[in-house]
């Protein structure tokens, strides 16, 4: 990957270098669960002041509501609310994750549960069938998952690329710090043709690279023999790093 990163400000490279984003992780994983609600288009997580402070410096998800009013409706699957009685005036955020980031959490962190809404019940979703849901509401699910999760276990900050037309957005340490080296493009192994031949596409996605100074990452992913449709797929995958350079201004 690349030697360099490209500092926001003087002081960016102390700072970052004394809060890696590997003792957030570590942070994390030892915080009390985090309680979120599965919804088809993303995940609406609940956090007090200081979990937002571990998401926001992790990097997950968009806050979109802030208040001591703010409420999410989950059970604990015995009928109880999943607020905790001490958080109920203290100010409140939900967040909304990508179905990449909540997955992470629930996965590989292991600091969130996700509830999903069956009628009046609220169902606490394990690993499989979280993972199974969020196949169903977006497809590829599993390769642009798997991805994410390369980068994030490098200790990589990654991020939405839809404005720069690729996937994903990825930065080497905390995005107030330094700007993303990558721009980030999942070819899954079934995909890897049609996306490589078409070169308007790709032309476009190198230039607009270009033009705002990232390197275009490609990571083409290819799953074993285990059905995509369980986590277990995780185990058996394979993902090749490809780096396209870019000068400015081609």
């Amino acid at each position: 990957m690349l030697a360099g990163s490209r500092w926001k400000y003087p002081k960016a490279k102390g700072f970052a270098l004394e809060n890696p984003i590997s003792d957030v992780y570590r942070q994390m994983q030892s915080m009390p669960l985090l309680k979120a609600s599965f919804n088809p288009m993303s995940v609406i997580l609940q956090a007090n002041s200081h979990q937002s402070e571990l998401l926001n410096s992790f990097c997950i998800g968009h806050p979109i509501l802030v208040g001591p009013g703010t409420s999410l409706s989950c059970s604990d699957g015995t009928g109880n609310c999943c607020q905790e009685k001490e958080y109920e005036d203290e100010e409140m955020v939900l967040y909304e994750l990508m179905f990449e980031e909540a997955f992470f959490l629930s996965h590989e962190v292991k600091c969130l549960k996700v509830f999903s809404k069956m009628q009046q019940d609220e169902i606490l979703l394990n690993d499989e069938s979280l993972w199974q849901l969020m196949n169903l509401h977006k497809q590829g699910f599993s390769y642009y998952y798997m991805a994410y999760s390369h980068l994030r276990k490098k200790n990589w900050i990654v991020r939405s690329g839809l404005q720069y037309g690729v996937h994903y957005i990825a930065y080497r340490h905390h995005p107030s710090h330094v700007h993303a080296d990558y721009s980030v493009l999942v070819v899954p192994d079934w995909e890897r043709q049609i996306q490589l031949d078409s070169w308007s596409h790709m032309q476009g996605i190198i230039r607009l690279c270009g033009n705002v100074a990232k390197t275009l990452l490609l990571l083409h992913v290819a799953r074993g023999d285990v059905n995509e449709q369980h986590p277990r797929c995780l185990n058996s995958h394979t993902i090749k790093e490809m780096e396209t350079f870019i000068r400015r201004g081609v």
